[in-house]
């Protein structure tokens, strides 16, 4: 038996956007195979949108399996911190007891871009 993913770890995918989404934005699963933008604190990030989409429209996302990415801050961050979801797709610093998706590689201040690598 021989097996191949349907998705290849560190490409993108498109899926239906659940709500309005904005690109550059982490997303979460929220349906079959529908993202909205991640909610604060949330397990269910699959990616970062790829642009602007309109409610039952498709959108890219570019899965966080690898790479750098330009985040948004939601609130100050500092070289070096670990990265969670925020509100409105945004990033902000993660507590002990939060997911991290990332680590920070740059400071930002709020609504600034936070360059950040997958962890």
């Amino acid at each position: 038996m021989q097996y191949t993913p349907k998705h290849e770890p560190g490409r993108t995918r498109t899926m239906t956007a659940a709500t309005d989404v904005i690109g550059g934005r982490l997303v979460e699963i929220t349906g079959d195979r529908a993202v909205s933008h991640a909610t604060p604190g949330s397990t269910k990030v699959c990616g970062i949108a790829a642009f602007d989409a309109t409610q039952g429209f498709p959108v890219t996302v570019h899965t966080l399996w690898s790479g750098v990415h330009k985040v948004l801050a939601a609130t100050p961050v500092t070289a070096g911190d670990r990265l969670t979801a925020a509100t409105d797709g945004k990033v902000a610093p993660a507590t002990a007891t939060d997911h991290a998706y990332f680590l920070a590689e740059t400071s930002a201040d709020t609504d600034a871009l936070v360059e950040a690598t997958m962890i």
